[in-house]
């Protein structure tokens, strides 16, 4: 959302913005926001004081628009009290486990992963995820709908109980003043095929199949050089073959612009997670031109396309080796293709959805 507001800066929308919730004020295409600071205290007070503040804005506003799904199921009950049309969304899934909708793997690889935390949120975080969004759907709030960026997001808001009716996906996308592609395009790759990986390294981020992958290209003399973005070490939990280390480089934390960079350096980006709500690594690689390998799911699915991915079976070592190799005998093709569709990703087209909900419900 931060993203969306700093292009609306750009355009004749008059928007300042801090804290959730926005505030949208019919007429001459204004929106603004209001500040919530927290000072301290008990929790009680805490909730009583971001309901006062809300309620001396609302005033002066039409629609209220609460981004992040409130932390206290307390606030939420608070913010009945409004007497203003309220849509809640894209940040209300972030925490989820839909397991309705997973596979058998990759409930496995959350397991290992997150057991403790698992057993723990199954235990109470879940029940209140559930109470917040049971909460939303009824007469207690003027919803006039929910907002997410993805069908993906949709369903599992659909899974969990809330009006499909009601969810409006928007269209994910990124600054193009920062992500966007070079002006030159390669007819081909050369060797070594250079990846690139941003993201935790966890289990559930795949690493381990990538490692595999590496290996079997490596042993069939296939060169190729990983770069892996958000940390300088592996893991304890996962290990790096000792015959491809020399071809791994965990390069730790970039700058935003900086990670641009990256993403136009590489000749390729890799997504071998299990699953994701979805991946804004795979739409800012995209948004600078760069070809992605990605997991068969349908949340990369969603984002990309067969003009500028490649997609591998799910947790297949093999299957993402034969895909890079695949990327590299026919790069010009995927190169043009990602290059062509960079456009699609601009963050202009999730600013137009935004406004088009606030006009409906307006």
């Amino acid at each position: 959302m931060n993203d969306i507001l700093r292009y609306a800066r750009h355009t004749d929308i008059d928007i300042t913005f801090e804290v959730v919730p926005l505030l949208w004020n019919d007429g001459p295409a204004k929106v603004s926001t209001q500040s919530i600071h927290y000072r301290g205290g008990s929790r009680f007070s805490r909730v009583k004081e971001v309901l006062l503040q809300i309620r001396k804005k609302r005033r002066s506003a039409d629609l209220v628009h609460i981004v992040d799904l409130p932390p206290w199921v307390g606030l939420l009950f608070s913010l009945a009290a409004i007497d203003k049309p309220i849509l809640f969304g894209p940040n209300i899934a972030g925490r989820m486990f839909p397991e309705a909708l997973l596979d058998n793997q990759t409930l496995s690889v959350i397991e290992e992963e997150k057991a403790p935390l698992l057993r723990q949120w199954r235990l109470y975080g879940e029940r209140v995820e559930r109470t917040k969004l049971s909460l939303l759907s009824s007469p207690l709030f003027q919803s006039q709908g929910y907002l997410c960026f993805s069908e993906f997001m949709r369903t599992i808001l659909v899974e969990r109980g809330l009006d499909a009716d009601q969810i409006h996906p928007l269209r994910s996308g990124v600054p193009t003043d920062i992500f966007y592609p070079t002006d030159q395009t390669a007819d081909t790759a050369e060797m070594p095929f250079e990846l690139l990986f941003v993201g935790k390294p966890t289990k559930r981020k795949g690493l381990q199949v990538l490692f595999k992958a590496i290996s079997t290209l490596s042993d069939e003399g296939f060169a190729v050089r990983v770069r892996i973005l958000g940390s300088t070490a592996p893991p304890e939990n996962i290990t790096v073959p000792r015959s491809i280390r020399e071809q791994i480089t965990f390069a730790g934390r970039v700058e935003r612009s900086a990670l641009a960079e990256e993403y136009r350096r590489a000749d390729a980006y890799v997504i071998p997670s299990y699953y994701e709500l979805e991946s804004t690594s795979m739409i800012e690689a995209l948004a600078c031109g760069t070809p992605c390998v990605a997991t068969d799911d349908a949340s990369f699915r969603e984002i990309g396309t067969d003009a500028s991915c490649l997609f591998f079976e799910k947790g297949n070592a093999i299957s993402l080796a034969q895909a890079i190799e695949s990327l590299y005998d026919d790069y010009a093709s995927y190169r043009t293709g990602a290059v062509t569709k960079a456009d699609k990703y601009d963050i202009k087209y999730t600013f137009d959805d935004l406004i088009s909900v606030y006009r409906s419900v307006l």
